[in-house]
């Protein structure tokens, strides 16, 4: 038995939408060739497509005419209530009614003379035309497949897949019949990773959503598309937004100055540039005096800043001269007048001075300033602990002026290690002081402290650190030793022998380190274990807490690469105050308190000029506006939203209505929306 089942469109299906791209492919199952040869020619509209080429050629009359058959379709029925199609045959006829209003199913078999398709008032709503026996195609029976008389699905690798199914192997492959039967097909707005999804804009963030495989819009924190939104609220900067990397962009003013002495400055009430005197500069009568200068026809006047910037000033104490040749330290005094004090022993002639005068010091009169003169004999003293008494001379240098033991000195005198003690000294230029300099200290005799073995050498490295008996020089090599010891056993030439020093001579040119953290490129000498070589510093959010940690890495002492460290504990850094949130950048290499006030009234999946955000993201960031749930809990993603579409298409490709459960495309915020 053959049976044909023409299908209408769907009373939903009236308008383009999703319906008419659902229609299942024209299926076609175990008709052999004389069944064929019983169908006449159907003149079916071009839109009527025959998706099995091993049955039907494209058309329904492709297939008739390709077969051979030898009857003629007719025009529609005048008898049918809806109109219908009449078909004949050099077969005896028979006829099935229709159940379906919107299908109409004509069987045909032994005996049948003529075949009639009822209930269709208009042939150009027919959408698909089904043609089915009553046995299974030898086709699909080689492959041990068996769909179903009615499957309207595809048939992929011998495997029956449903309408809408989608590849185990690729989520973005789905069984799409009007597309392919037989083949997987692309699935639209589809993904696997963040990369998938093109940027629309230079702030576009899209991600892929992996549990629906689609990507989802987004904006990228921080980026900017005016100069509004770049405002640091400084009267004194210009903020301006690049258009080409959604970067802000903060240039100070710049003021000019309008003397030498004065800087441009900006006003941060007003915005407005001014002049600020430069430190250390007065600015009187217009022009720039620098600090101290004295002022024109007087002592005692001068620039002083701290006092006076814009006014001369007298500043008591400053240097002058009184006139008399009896005085000394003539300074102002504060209220414009030169003072000196009194000289003592102010002369006419040297008798005036000869109380002033000693065994080594001589008085004369300066008979231009009239004042005593002291002059210290040279190489005199008359006490002290480096002067000798007798003589009124000076002790010569290094000579001992008694005192503790202020440091020892060390020697090889051949294998012999030997020590003296040193002791402060006279200076030969002062009778009282006693000195612990090198130069003019006193050292006493040397005496033997160790003797080194004869297989060892005195090895001297500062006169205050005693020597060494270190062994005598290796014989060894490192050529072919690197990492262990010389062939002879005299040195080493693993990575340890630079600080135990019993290197062989030729271990930095034949085995020495060259490069890396922990390389001292310069000696070729691994650095010591525990040496610092790197760190990092990484922050986060606990609740309103900014939070960071360091990773510190250190040498192993046996390698020249820095290794890679561990992160210490979390330390608190700063708490976010009241209308703040903690933010955190994507590389977590800095962290900030970011104001959460404003609104989300009338931009709904924007940032509102306040610096908060009413999009379907700042939840997860941690900006939302404060009544962002209240506002924009439908539509904070314009982009896909079923904000005024319940029961339709929504924004952006994604449905809002009841079907879209079942098909996994409802729009994010349908629940919010439409419940």
């Amino acid at each position: 038995m053959l049976t044909l089942v023409f299908t209408k469109r769907s009373r939903r299906n009236t308008t383009p939408v999703r319906g008419t791209e659902r229609v299942g492919p024209l299926f076609v199952r175990d008709l052999d060739e004389q069944a064929l040869r019983r169908i006449a020619p159907f003149r079916a509209p071009q839109t009527v497509l025959a998706r099995r080429s091993a049955v039907l050629c494209g058309l329904m009359s492709c297939v008739m005419a390709a077969c051979g058959a030898d009857v003629a379709m007719e025009e529609p029925v005048g008898n049918t209530g809806g109109g219908g199609w009449a078909f004949s045959s050099d077969a005896p006829s028979g006829e099935v009614q229709p159940s379906n209003p919107d299908t109409a199913t004509v069987s045909d078999s032994e005996g049948a003379g003529e075949l009639d398709v009822q209930s269709f008032a208009d042939i150009n709503n027919i959408v698909d035309i089904q043609v089915f026996a009553d046995a299974t195609s030898p086709a699909a029976e080689d492959a041990g497949v068996d769909c179903g008389a009615q499957f309207s699905g595809c048939l992929i690798d011998g495997k029956c897949e449903a309408l809408g199914a989608i590849n185990p192997a690729s989520p973005c492959e789905v069984c799409e019949p009007s597309k392919s039967a037989d083949q997987w097909s692309p699935r639209p707005n589809c993904c696997q990773s963040d990369a998938d999804c093109k940027k629309a804009s230079v702030c576009d963030a899209p991600t892929c959503d992996l549990v629906s495989a689609t990507c989802k819009p987004g904006k990228k924190l921080g980026c900017c598309t005016a100069d509004f939104e770049c405002s640091d609220n400084n009267l004194c900067t210009i903020d301006t937004c690049s258009p080409t990397t959604g970067e802000c962009k903060i240039t100070p003013k710049t003021c000019s100055s309008a003397s030498a002495c004065q800087d441009g400055v900006c006003d941060g009430v007003t915005g407005q540039c001014g002049q600020q005197l430069k430190a250390g500069w007065c600015f009187i009568g217009g022009a720039c005096v620098s600090s101290g200068k004295a002022q024109p026809g007087t002592q005692c006047g001068s620039c002083s800043p701290a006092t006076d910037a814009t006014n001369w000033s007298d500043k008591a104490g400053t240097p002058c001269d009184d006139g008399n040749v009896c005085s000394f330290g003539d300074a102002c005094d504060g209220k414009g007048q030169c003072v000196g004090s009194p000289t003592k022993d102010c002369c006419k002639t040297d008798l005036d001075c000869a109380s002033l005068a000693s065994a080594c010091v001589t008085a004369t009169c300066n008979q231009t300033a009239h004042v005593c003169i002291k002059t210290t004999k040279a190489n005199c003293c008359e006490s002290g602990a480096c002067c000798e008494p007798a003589t009124n001379k000076l002790k010569p240098s290094g000579t001992l002026c008694g005192g503790s033991v202020i440091a020892s000195q060390y020697q090889c005198s051949g294998q012999q290690i030997q020590r003296r003690s040193v002791y402060p000294g006279c200076t030969g230029l002062d009778a009282k002081t006693c000195s612990q300099d090198a130069k003019f200290s006193y050292k006493g005799p040397w005496s033997g402290v160790k003797t080194c073995a004869s297989n060892t050498t005195c090895t001297q490295t500062a006169s205050g650190v005693m020597p060494t008996c270190k062994p005598k020089e290796p014989t060894g090599t490192c050529k072919g030793a690197c990492g262990g010891p010389a062939a002879d056993g005299t040195c080493h030439c693993g990575a340890s022998c630079t600080t135990l020093g019993n290197c062989c001579k030729d271990y930095m040119s034949t085995c020495g380190c060259t490069g890396g953290g922990c390389c001292d490129v310069a000696k070729k000498f691994l650095y010591p274990k525990g040496k610092a070589c790197g760190s990092k510093v990484q922050y986060q959010c606990s609740g309103k807490t900014i939070q960071k940690r360091t990773m510190n890495a250190v040498c192993s002492g046996t390698s020249s690469v820095c290794p890679v460290g561990t992160y210490g504990s979390w330390a608190n850094v700063q708490t976010c105050g009241s209308g703040t949130t903690c933010t955190v950048n994507s590389s977590k290499t800095a962290a900030s308190c970011k104001a959460t006030g404003g609104s989300c009234v009338g931009i709904c999946g924007k940032q509102s000029p306040s610096g908060c955000w009413c999009d379907d993201k700042c939840s997860q960031y941690g900006d939302c506006c404060g009544d962002f749930s209240k506002t924009c809990a439908c539509g904070a993603n314009p982009l896909s939203s079923c904000n005024g579409k319940c029961g339709g298409k929504g924004a952006g490709g994604c449905w809002c209505d009841a079907n879209c459960v079942i098909l996994k495309d409802c729009c994010d915020d349908k629940p919010k929306c439409c419940g």
